[in-house]
Formats: structure tokens, C-alpha cells, sequence
């Protein structure tokens, strides 16, 4: 499913090869604050109970982007999956999900998930303004802020009990949906 979800997902990127790397570490942000504003509603981090029909759309925008930046900085999901597990390659999202997530760590997935995003948009950024765009400076620093990602994306798959596969597939059949009908680009859940 690794694989496979990165394959499909590729099939639906359709922005400008110039903005490779950004586009998709800004929508890697926004995706990621959208999910904060729908779960956790106060200052104080309490998050609110929410259906898994509409957290699972949600996480599975979020994938989309990560396996995106990941694609744009030559790094294939499954290398992030091994760096991750010691060299173990699961071929489903469900099998690295019982591997990754750290019950010790007591922050909030919700906040991981935030910390890690910004993260990888700050290296993003002095790789575009201190290396010129050049990768091979940071790319291993990239690989660890996407893999942060990654782990905080299943802690919070595991919060809401929701399976990290069938989340990646209803996102493959949710782009697949909106590319047949021509409505990729725009904005909403309900396009």
C-alpha cells in the first residue's frame, strides 16, 4: 500500500515543476493547520470529539502532501519508512503504524503533528534560501522532518482509532473521483 499510495498520489500532482518542493510543503501546512482547527477547538489544546468521516478526509490530505514533498526531494516513502523502522520495510501504512507510534511521548499527537509540519517548512525554506534549492545540504535533516511527520500522522490515525490504509485508500478514491470529474484544483471537501 506504501508504494502503491505513493504511485497514485503522484497521478493527481498537478502544479508547476517551479514551485517543486514549496507547493506541496505549503499544503503540507495549511493541510495540517485545517485538521488542528477541526479537532482542537480551545487555547488549552482539549480537542472535541469528531466523527471519523470527517477526520479521515482530513488525514488523508495531509498524506497526500507529505508523499509529495517527499516525491519532490527524490526521497521514496518507502526509504522514509525504513529510515524509520531501523531498515524494516512494511508494505502497508498499518503495519509502520504499530511500529512508530511512541506511547512515551505524552504531547499530543495534534501538537506533534503541528511541530513536525513546521519543522519541515523551516528547512524547506533554507533550502531555498540558503542552498539555492540545492537538496543534497539538508536532505537528511528533510528525510528526519518528514519522517517526524510521518510517526505524528499514525499517532493521530491512532487516536482516532481510524486504519492508516483505509485512510490512504479513500484518499486514492477521493482524487481519483475529482480527477475524472475535472474538479482537482479549487477549494473544499465538496467539490
Amino acid at each position: 500500500m506504501i508504494d502503491h499510495y505513493q504511485i497514485e498520489a503522484r497521478k493527481t500532482a498537478i502544479y508547476p515543476s517551479e514551485f517543486k518542493l514549496a507547493y506541496p510543503t505549503l499544503g503540507l501546512s495549511g493541510e495540517s493547520a485545517e485538521l488542528w482547527d477541526k479537532l482542537v477547538p480551545d487555547k488549552e489544546g482539549g480537542t472535541r470529539a469528531v466523527p471519523a468521516n470527517v477526520v479521515a478526509p482530513e488525514m488523508g490530505d495531509v498524506l497526500w502532501y507529505l508523499v509529495n514533498v517527499a516525491h519532490d526531494a527524490d526521497i521514496l516513502f518507502n526509504d522514509l519508512a525504513e529510515d524509520l523502522t531501523g531498515g524494516l520495510c512494511p508494505s502497508k501504512f498499518s503495519d509502520l503504524h504499530f511500529q512508530l507510534v511512541d506511547s512515551t511521548d505524552k504531547r499530543s499527537p495534534y501538537v506533534k503533528l503541528v511541530l513536525s509540519v513546521g519543522a519541515t517548512c523551516e528547512t524547506v525554506k533554507k533550502i531555498i534560501r540558503d542552498d539555492g534549492g540545492n537538496l543534497d545540504p539538508k536532505l537528511d535533516r528533510l528525510r528526519g522532518n518528514l519522517g517526524d511527520v510521518l510517526r505524528a500522522w499514525l499517532e493521530v490515525c491512532d487516536k482516532h482509532q481510524l486504519d492508516p490504509d483505509d485512510v490512504a485508500l479513500g484518499n486514492l478514491i477521493k482524487l481519483r473521483k475529482r480527477s475524472e470529474e475535472g474538479k482537482i484544483q479549487g477549494d473544499g471537501d465538496f467539490r
